[in-house]
Protein backbone atom coordinates (compact mmCIF):
# COMPACT_ATOMS: atom_id res chain seq x y z
CA UNK A 1 0.00 0.00 0.00
CA UNK A 2 1.59 3.24 -1.18
CA UNK A 3 -0.57 6.37 -1.31
CA UNK A 4 -3.96 7.00 -3.04
CA UNK A 5 -5.85 9.21 -4.94
CA UNK A 6 -9.57 9.34 -4.14
CA UNK A 7 -11.82 11.18 -6.61
CA UNK A 8 -15.82 11.91 -5.58
CA UNK A 9 -18.53 12.98 -7.86
CA UNK A 10 -19.22 16.51 -5.77
CA UNK A 11 -21.11 19.92 -5.94
CA UNK A 12 -18.39 21.76 -5.68
CA UNK A 13 -14.99 22.54 -7.68
CA UNK A 14 -14.22 21.66 -10.68
CA UNK A 15 -11.95 17.89 -10.80
CA UNK A 16 -8.30 18.47 -10.81
CA UNK A 17 -7.02 16.03 -11.91
CA UNK A 18 -4.07 16.46 -12.82
CA UNK A 19 -2.90 17.46 -9.10
CA UNK A 20 0.28 15.11 -8.32
CA UNK A 21 1.62 14.45 -5.17
CA UNK A 22 4.95 13.40 -4.30
CA UNK A 23 5.96 11.05 -2.62
CA UNK A 24 3.04 9.60 -1.55
CA UNK A 25 4.42 7.21 0.80
CA UNK A 26 6.92 7.93 3.55
CA UNK A 27 9.10 5.32 5.58
CA UNK A 28 10.82 6.46 8.34
CA UNK A 29 12.86 5.30 11.54
CA UNK A 30 13.11 6.97 14.02
CA UNK A 31 14.33 7.41 17.77
CA UNK A 32 12.07 8.90 20.60
CA UNK A 33 12.62 12.38 21.60
CA UNK A 34 14.26 13.31 17.70
CA UNK A 35 12.55 15.37 15.45
CA UNK A 36 12.77 15.07 11.63
CA UNK A 37 11.68 16.99 9.06
CA UNK A 38 11.46 16.60 5.47
CA UNK A 39 9.32 17.34 2.83
CA UNK A 40 6.50 16.92 0.23
CA UNK A 41 6.01 17.89 -3.68
CA UNK A 42 2.37 19.23 -4.21
CA UNK A 43 2.08 19.81 -8.12
CA UNK A 44 -0.42 21.85 -9.75
CA UNK A 45 -0.42 20.23 -13.49
CA UNK A 46 -3.93 21.76 -15.07
CA UNK A 47 -4.45 25.16 -16.70
CA UNK A 48 -6.48 26.11 -14.02
CA UNK A 49 -6.26 27.58 -9.98
CA UNK A 50 -6.51 24.81 -7.45
CA UNK A 51 -7.38 25.20 -3.34
CA UNK A 52 -6.17 22.35 -1.54
CA UNK A 53 -7.09 21.68 2.71
CA UNK A 54 -4.57 19.51 4.24
CA UNK A 55 -5.60 17.14 7.03
CA UNK A 56 -4.14 14.51 9.32
CA UNK A 57 -5.60 11.28 9.46
CA UNK A 58 -5.62 7.75 10.64
CA UNK A 59 -6.09 4.76 8.76
CA UNK A 60 -6.94 0.90 8.26
CA UNK A 61 -7.30 -1.41 5.44
CA UNK A 62 -10.65 -2.80 5.41
CA UNK A 63 -11.85 -6.42 4.56
CA UNK A 64 -11.97 -5.46 1.06
CA UNK A 65 -8.12 -4.42 0.79
CA UNK A 66 -9.53 -0.91 0.73
CA UNK A 67 -8.06 1.52 2.79
CA UNK A 68 -10.84 3.74 4.93
CA UNK A 69 -9.64 7.24 6.48
CA UNK A 70 -10.85 8.98 9.40
CA UNK A 71 -10.01 10.42 12.98
CA UNK A 72 -9.96 7.41 15.10
CA UNK A 73 -10.42 7.98 18.68
CA UNK A 74 -8.17 5.18 20.45
CA UNK A 75 -5.67 4.72 18.07
CA UNK A 76 -2.62 3.29 20.09
CA UNK A 77 -0.19 3.09 16.44
CA UNK A 78 -1.32 6.22 15.07
CA UNK A 79 1.70 9.02 14.70
CA UNK A 80 -1.11 11.70 13.92
CA UNK A 81 -0.56 12.96 17.36
CA UNK A 82 2.80 13.69 16.61
CA UNK A 83 3.50 14.44 13.00
CA UNK A 84 2.77 18.27 11.86
CA UNK A 85 2.35 19.90 8.63
CA UNK A 86 3.37 23.38 7.14
CA UNK A 87 -0.15 24.63 5.41
CA UNK A 88 -3.37 23.10 5.52
CA UNK A 89 -4.96 25.52 2.61
CA UNK A 90 -2.96 25.93 -0.11
CA UNK A 91 -3.75 28.17 -3.23
CA UNK A 92 -2.13 26.75 -6.42
CA UNK A 93 -1.71 28.78 -9.39
CA UNK A 94 -1.99 26.75 -12.94
CA UNK A 95 1.48 24.84 -13.09
CA UNK A 96 2.83 25.63 -9.82
CA UNK A 97 4.10 23.16 -7.79
CA UNK A 98 4.05 23.61 -3.77
CA UNK A 99 6.99 22.23 -1.34
CA UNK A 100 4.75 21.18 2.33
CA UNK A 101 6.88 20.51 4.91
CA UNK A 102 6.50 18.45 7.82
CA UNK A 103 8.17 17.12 10.94
CA UNK A 104 7.68 14.27 13.16
CA UNK A 105 8.31 15.17 16.56
CA UNK A 106 8.33 11.44 18.44
CA UNK A 107 8.01 12.05 22.61
CA UNK A 108 10.58 10.93 24.15
CA UNK A 109 8.99 7.78 25.93
CA UNK A 110 6.89 6.85 23.20
CA UNK A 111 7.27 3.25 22.81
CA UNK A 112 8.73 1.08 20.61
CA UNK A 113 6.47 -0.03 17.81
CA UNK A 114 5.05 0.98 14.17
CA UNK A 115 3.11 4.35 13.87
CA UNK A 116 0.79 5.22 11.04
CA UNK A 117 -1.11 8.20 9.78
CA UNK A 118 -1.87 10.36 6.54
CA UNK A 119 -1.99 13.74 5.18
CA UNK A 120 -5.20 13.99 2.81
CA UNK A 121 -4.94 16.60 0.75
CA UNK A 122 -8.77 18.03 -0.89
CA UNK A 123 -9.38 20.28 -3.83
CA UNK A 124 -11.95 22.81 -2.36
CA UNK A 125 -14.58 24.99 -4.14
CA UNK A 126 -13.22 28.26 -5.78
CA UNK A 127 -16.37 30.43 -5.77
CA UNK A 128 -14.34 33.07 -8.29
CA UNK A 129 -13.38 30.07 -10.60
CA UNK A 130 -15.35 30.01 -13.86
CA UNK A 131 -17.18 26.73 -14.90
CA UNK A 132 -20.42 24.73 -14.41
CA UNK A 133 -21.86 21.02 -14.88
CA UNK A 134 -21.03 17.56 -12.79
CA UNK A 135 -17.76 18.54 -11.01
CA UNK A 136 -16.21 16.67 -8.42
CA UNK A 137 -13.14 16.89 -5.98
CA UNK A 138 -10.22 14.93 -5.78
CA UNK A 139 -8.47 13.65 -2.74
CA UNK A 140 -4.74 13.05 -2.65
CA UNK A 141 -3.13 11.06 0.20
CA UNK A 142 0.64 10.52 1.33
CA UNK A 143 0.68 7.75 4.31
CA UNK A 144 3.67 7.57 6.77
CA UNK A 145 5.04 4.57 8.43
CA UNK A 146 7.21 5.85 11.35
CA UNK A 147 9.31 2.62 13.03
CA UNK A 148 10.45 3.68 16.41
CA UNK A 149 12.61 0.94 17.82
CA UNK A 150 13.86 -2.63 16.47
CA UNK A 151 10.84 -4.48 15.10
CA UNK A 152 10.62 -7.98 16.02
CA UNK A 153 7.79 -9.43 13.79
CA UNK A 154 4.85 -11.31 15.32
CA UNK A 155 2.90 -13.54 12.48
CA UNK A 156 -0.24 -15.75 13.02
CA UNK A 157 -2.14 -17.41 10.40
CA UNK A 158 -6.03 -16.99 11.90
CA UNK A 159 -8.07 -18.67 7.83
CA UNK A 160 -7.42 -20.11 4.93
CA UNK A 161 -10.64 -20.39 2.91
CA UNK A 162 -13.04 -20.22 -0.04
CA UNK A 163 -15.37 -17.36 -0.32
CA UNK A 164 -18.86 -18.84 0.22
CA UNK A 165 -20.42 -16.63 -2.74
CA UNK A 166 -18.57 -15.22 -5.65
CA UNK A 167 -18.14 -11.29 -5.58
CA UNK A 168 -20.65 -11.73 -8.62
CA UNK A 169 -22.12 -13.49 -11.58
CA UNK A 170 -19.50 -15.13 -13.56
CA UNK A 171 -16.68 -13.91 -11.29
CA UNK A 172 -13.60 -15.71 -10.27
CA UNK A 173 -13.93 -18.11 -7.70
CA UNK A 174 -11.99 -16.56 -4.67
CA UNK A 175 -10.31 -17.79 -1.97
CA UNK A 176 -9.00 -15.54 1.16
CA UNK A 177 -6.37 -15.75 3.97
CA UNK A 178 -6.71 -13.32 7.12
CA UNK A 179 -3.66 -12.85 8.72
CA UNK A 180 -2.68 -11.65 12.37
CA UNK A 181 -0.46 -9.25 13.78
CA UNK A 182 0.02 -9.61 17.45
CA UNK A 183 2.96 -7.66 17.75
CA UNK A 184 3.67 -3.77 17.49
CA UNK A 185 5.12 -3.87 14.88
CA UNK A 186 3.76 -3.24 11.05
CA UNK A 187 4.86 -5.45 7.85
CA UNK A 188 4.37 -6.05 4.40
CA UNK A 189 4.09 -10.16 3.75
CA UNK A 190 6.08 -11.09 0.33
CA UNK A 191 4.02 -14.23 -0.94
CA UNK A 192 1.71 -16.39 -2.22
CA UNK A 193 -1.37 -18.32 -2.62
CA UNK A 194 -0.89 -22.20 -4.26
CA UNK A 195 -3.17 -24.75 -5.03
CA UNK A 196 -1.53 -27.81 -4.64
CA UNK A 197 -2.92 -30.80 -6.45
CA UNK A 198 -2.71 -34.24 -4.19
CA UNK A 199 0.75 -35.52 -6.07
CA UNK A 200 2.42 -32.14 -5.24
CA UNK A 201 2.17 -30.38 -8.65
CA UNK A 202 1.12 -26.61 -7.93
CA UNK A 203 -1.91 -25.64 -10.35
CA UNK A 204 -2.40 -22.41 -9.68
CA UNK A 205 0.13 -19.31 -7.83
CA UNK A 206 -1.43 -16.52 -7.05
CA UNK A 207 1.04 -13.49 -4.95
CA UNK A 208 -0.14 -11.44 -1.99
CA UNK A 209 -1.43 -7.97 -2.65
CA UNK A 210 1.62 -5.91 -1.06
CA UNK A 211 -0.45 -4.24 1.86
CA UNK A 212 0.50 -3.46 5.37
CA UNK A 213 -0.43 -6.03 8.00
CA UNK A 214 -1.08 -3.13 10.99
CA UNK A 215 -0.27 -3.69 14.74
CA UNK A 216 -2.82 -5.09 16.74
CA UNK A 217 -4.90 -5.79 13.31
CA UNK A 218 -6.53 -9.13 11.34
CA UNK A 219 -6.01 -8.70 7.61
CA UNK A 220 -8.03 -10.00 4.87
CA UNK A 221 -5.91 -11.00 1.78
CA UNK A 222 -8.05 -12.01 -1.55
CA UNK A 223 -7.16 -14.08 -4.41
CA UNK A 224 -8.91 -14.80 -7.59
CA UNK A 225 -8.39 -18.03 -8.94
CA UNK A 226 -8.40 -19.13 -12.72
CA UNK A 227 -9.71 -22.44 -11.40
CA UNK A 228 -11.97 -23.40 -9.00
CA UNK A 229 -10.22 -25.99 -6.74
CA UNK A 230 -11.08 -29.35 -6.17
CA UNK A 231 -11.08 -31.82 -3.52
CA UNK A 232 -8.22 -32.89 -2.10
CA UNK A 233 -6.31 -30.43 -3.71
CA UNK A 234 -4.32 -28.09 -0.89
CA UNK A 235 -4.51 -24.07 -0.34
CA UNK A 236 -0.73 -23.85 0.79
CA UNK A 237 0.33 -20.18 2.15
CA UNK A 238 4.01 -19.22 2.12
CA UNK A 239 5.14 -15.84 2.62
CA UNK A 240 7.55 -13.80 4.20
CA UNK A 241 7.62 -10.63 6.30
CA UNK A 242 11.10 -9.21 6.63
CA UNK A 243 12.39 -11.67 9.76
CA UNK A 244 14.34 -14.02 7.12
CA UNK A 245 12.48 -16.32 8.20
CA UNK A 246 9.29 -18.28 5.82
CA UNK A 247 6.14 -18.93 7.01
CA UNK A 248 4.03 -21.99 5.96
CA UNK A 249 0.49 -22.37 6.44
CA UNK A 250 -2.23 -25.36 4.49
CA UNK A 251 -5.53 -26.46 4.36
CA UNK A 252 -6.90 -29.14 2.66
CA UNK A 253 -9.76 -28.53 0.33
CA UNK A 254 -12.64 -30.60 1.71
CA UNK A 255 -16.56 -31.52 0.24
CA UNK A 256 -17.93 -29.51 3.37
CA UNK A 257 -15.47 -26.55 2.27
CA UNK A 258 -16.78 -26.84 -1.51
CA UNK A 259 -20.41 -27.32 -0.60
CA UNK A 260 -20.57 -23.86 0.96
CA UNK A 261 -19.53 -21.63 -1.83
Amino acid sequence: MGGWLLVAASPAARAQIGLGLSPMRVELTLSPGVPHTDSLELTNETAAQAHVKGELLDFFIDANEDPQFGVYAGEEHSCRQFLRVSATDIDLKPNQRQTIRYTARPPADLKPGSYHCALGLTTQAIPSAAGSGLSMNVRMIASFYITIGTPQYKVEVKEIALEERRPSPGAAQRAYCILTNPGKFAWRPKGSLDVVEADGTVREHVALRSIPVLPGHDQKFLLSLADSPRQGDVLRLRMEVGNGEIEEARVDVSQQMLSRR
